[in-house]
């Protein structure tokens, strides 16, 4: 009966320990107006907050901890303007070749962010957990550096 016990025991402790272990976060992340192949090392190089309204766009990376969960998970990201309402909302999937790694794009130019400089959000969430959230600026012509 003791080994049966023992047995359930560890089971039991497995199963906890698999559970939490399952568990995402964001182990580093930034912002960049790089696109291609360079970006992460780019944007950790140099990081950058402040965009002109002339920047084609903002590229939010993050670099995942998945401990033991399931590749290609989903994520929704929300890009939330100066008036702090919901812009943009989507669906993500860690792709690129590295499940570790997840990208989204905001468009600028020409877009209804160029008409809307101010301080700006990106949030990326798994299912309902706030993961990581940054805050840049997007300042009109004239002023960008």
């Amino acid at each position: 009966m003791n080994l049966h016990f023992a047995a359930l025991k560890l089971l039991l402790l497995s199963v906890v320990a698999i559970s939490m272990g399952c568990a995402v976060s964001v182990q580093d992340s930034g912002l960049t107006t790089e696109a291609g192949s360079r970006w992460l090392y780019v944007s950790k190089s140099r990081p950058k907050t402040i965009y002109s309204v002339n920047d084609k766009q903002i590229t939010y990376w993050a670099q995942l901890n998945l401990r033991l969960a399931r590749p290609f998970k989903s994520f929704r990201v929300e890009w939330v303007d100066p008036q702090g309402k919901v812009f943009l909302s989507k669906k993500i999937k860690n792709s690129w070749g590295r499940n570790d790694i997840i990208v989204t794009t905001l468009p600028i130019r020409d877009n209804y962010p160029s008409r809307i400089p101010g301080d700006w959000k990106v949030r990326i969430y798994h299912g309902d957990k706030l993961l990581d959230q940054a805050r840049f600026t997007i300042e009109p012509v004239g002023r960008d550096k």
